[in-house]
């Protein structure tokens, strides 16, 4: 999804991989395919929100140019 996104120009490649990785991460807590690491969830939770935070801006900027 981010992918599209980014080749659509929705949003920008660095925030599209941060988001991918985040998704892949999200994979990894919900079905358990690997021993969970609590440092990596301290950091993502901590550090990358901001990427959270910036995808919103983006969509929002995205639905306010189409009203």
């Amino acid at each position: 999804m981010f992918e599209i996104l980014d080749s659509n120009d929705i949003i920008k490649e660095p925030l599209s991989n941060n988001l991918a990785s985040m998704a892949r991460f999200r994979n990894v807590l919900v079905h358990g395919y690997a021993k969970i690491d609590n440092s990596r969830v301290l950091m993502f939770t901590k550090e990358r929100l901001t990427d959270v935070e910036n995808f919103i801006r983006e969509i929002l900027k995205l639905i306010k140019k189409q009203y």
